[in-house]
C-alpha cells in the first residue's frame, strides 16, 4: 500500500499549482497545504501525508466502470467504506451506474475544507477546473 491510503497510483512527482483558480483557493484556505491527490494513471499527487493519528476528511471524485465518463463527488472521514456503500447501491444517486472505482481524492484537515472543495467541483467552474487538470 506504500503511502496512507494511496493503492497502485505510481507516483510521478509532484505538480506545482500553476492554476490561478487553485492558487485564489489555497488563499482562501479552501485548499489546505497538506492536500493530496492521485488521478487514475498516478500523474498527480502532491504535499505530504497528514500525521497518522489525525481525522482526514476526503472530497472524492468516482467513475463508473460501467458508463466511463459518468462521474459522482462527495466527502467522506472514509474512502474504502464511502465506495463500497455506493458499489452496494446505497445511494440512489449512484445506484445506476455501479460499479464505481476512486478516480481522485483529497485529504483535508477538517471536515468543513473538504464540503467547501466539493461544492466547488460540482459548479461550474469547478467542473472546468478539473476538466483543465485531472481529465485531460
Amino acid at each position: 500500500m506504500g503511502e496512507r491510503g494511496v493503492r497502485n497510483a505510481e507516483v510521478v512527482g509532484s505538480i506545482p499549482m500553476p492554476s490561478t483558480i487553485l492558487r485564489a483557493l489555497c488563499a482562501r484556505r479552501m485548499v489546505p497545504s497538506v492536500a493530496r491527490a492521485a488521478s487514475a494513471g498516478g500523474r498527480f499527487l502532491s504535499h505530504s501525508s497528514p500525521p497518522m493519528d489525525q481525522v482526514v476528511f476526503y472530497t472524492y471524485v468516482l467513475e463508473s466502470v460501467k458508463s466511463p465518463g459518468k462521474r459522482y463527488i462527495g466527502s467522506t472521514s472514509h474512502i474504502g467504506l464511502r465506495l463500497a456503500r455506493h458499489n452496494a447501491g446505497e445511494s440512489h444517486h449512484t445506484a445506476k451506474y455501479r460499479p464505481w472505482r476512486v478516480r481522485l481524492y483529497v485529504a483535508f484537515e477538517t471536515r468543513d475544507l473538504a464540503s467547501r472543495f466539493e461544492r466547488y467541483l460540482k459548479s461550474g467552474s469547478g467542473h472546468a477546473f478539473a476538466n483543465r487538470h485531472f481529465w485531460s
